[in-house]
């Protein structure tokens, strides 16, 4: 923004000593070239104008760009799912809540899925996480002995896969 706020100024400047403009018609000109009066201009202030629009547009793409790379990357991505998946554990009520997805863990979530039960999942293995928060299921990354990771999915019945004793 810095520099963009720089060029601003730079082109406001260069404007107003080629055509003798105000400044909030040479700061117009910056977004609107369409708007230069090409019969009462000299040619230095044409070609400017084609420079500064042409930077502008590059600046957009620019920007457009890094702001799509950072929403759709895939750490934006997990982010967003990680913030759903919070949304969503803090509205479940009385739930069940199962302590790994080992073998036996894995059962009880298919069939809790199949019977729309609401359950919240706790799991160790951050791979495996991300899996699941991709898959949409209520998961919460951490171990399941430990109290403060089973508070944070609020009361619930709890299962423990006894895979993951």
């Amino acid at each position: 923004m810095l520099v963009f706020t720089g060029f601003n100024v730079l082109c406001v400047l260069v404007y107003r000593r080629l055509a003798g403009v105000r400044w909030p018609d040479a700061l117009f000109w910056i977004t609107h070239p369409h708007s230069l009066e090409y019969r009462h201009i000299h040619d230095s202030t044409k070609f400017f104008g084609v420079f500064v629009y042409f930077c502008v547009f590059a600046f957009q793409i620019w920007s457009a760009e890094r702001v799509l790379v950072t929403i759709f990357r895939r750490q934006g991505m997990e982010a967003w799912k990680t913030m759903i998946n919070d949304v969503g554990i803090e509205k479940v009520e009385n739930h069940f809540i199962v302590c790994g997805y080992g073998q036996v863990g894995r059962t009880v979530v298919d069939q809790l899925k199949r019977l729309e039960i609401p359950f919240v999942l706790i799991e160790t293995n951050d791979g495996l996480y991300r899996e699941l928060l991709k898959d949409n299921v209520m998961v919460i990354q951490g171990d399941a002995k430990r109290h403060d990771c089973r508070d944070s999915s609020r009361t619930g019945h709890l299962y423990r896969d006894r895979q993951r004793r």
